[in-house]
């Protein structure tokens, strides 16, 4: 309404020339203004409750950049409109910042390539800041995710910072939403061990899991004749995804298998060789 009574306003005045286009490129910035300020209400406020509704620290950061996207956008578009007013040539102007543009794409064309793909991490979410994971050589938790780059803080304490596009494009083993943990180790006793005591090994192995809290045994078996070993497999679950819990139970049940072993007189095989040999006759 204020709108339409500032333009009747302008139209009942006797102004010419000038100081009528002047008047009327202010409502056109005014009119910007207001678009700009209404863009930034729909993007923060109606898009981020409805389509973003966790309070994630990636999501705000990516919905500011919309923002601030869509704000440069408005901006534009509206100034482009006032120099038309004016009588610059908008044809040649926008011909020329469109060649202009795609030099400069060349010339940032890698981090026009990080820029996307801030975007895709930001709205795929393969990992948010406070997620533990893998990716190559690296492992750590994810400190930042910027616009440009992703820097993840490694176990040794240093901050390792990796491109968004690379980020993009790799293998991630992501932690954050694990449960519970399957857990798959072996070891191998001496070819010296008598049958029966062979066949004892998977129900010790079962006791030595059911005994640590927080584990749910699958399987142990006899799997292999090995070149120095009789080799056996152990599959259990760690029901936290927690990874200190995980080595302590670890430990636990090496040492209660350590503990069953010495009292059966059960030794654990090291990689050995017998060499035979003749003597000349």
């Amino acid at each position: 309404f204020c709108i339409v009574s500032l333009w009747i306003a302008i139209k009942q005045l006797s102004i010419y020339g000038v100081a009528e286009t002047i008047l009327v490129a202010i409502l056109v910035l005014w009119l910007v203004y207001q678009a700009v300020i209404i863009t930034g209400i729909v993007v923060e406020d109606i898009v981020f409750k409805h389509l973003a509704k966790e309070k994630d620290p990636t999501t705000k950061s990516a919905i500011r950049l919309v923002t601030s996207l869509a704000r440069g956008i408005m901006w534009t578009i509206g100034g482009l409109f006032v120099l038309g007013m004016f009588g610059v040539d908008i044809t040649s102007l926008i011909a020329g910042a469109g060649i202009a543009g795609v030099a400069v794409a060349f010339a940032l064309q890698g981090i026009l390539g990080d820029l996307f793909s801030s975007f895709s991490i930001y709205f795929d979410k393969p990992f948010r800041v406070g997620d533990f994971i893998i990716t190559g050589d690296t492992v750590g938790t994810v400190d930042h995710i910027g616009i440009k780059s992703t820097r993840i803080k490694a176990l040794s304490g240093e901050m390792i910072v990796l491109s968004n596009q690379q980020l993009a494009s790799a293998k991630i083993q992501n932690f954050k939403q694990m449960e519970k943990r399957r857990v798959v180790f072996s070891f191998g006793i001496t070819y010296e061990t008598p049958h029966e005591h062979v066949q004892a090994v998977p129900e010790m192995v079962r006791k030595a899991v059911e005994d640590v809290e927080g584990t749910r045994f699958d399987r142990a078996h006899f799997s292999k004749f090995g070149d120095s070993s009789l080799d056996f497999e152990v599959v259990y679950h760690m029901l936290d995804s927690d990874y200190t819990k995980y080595m302590d139970a670890q430990q636990a049940i090496n040492l209660s298998l350590m503990q069953q072993c010495a009292e059966k007189n059960i030794s654990f095989a090291y990689p050995t060789r017998t060499i035979y040999t003749k003597a000349a006759e």
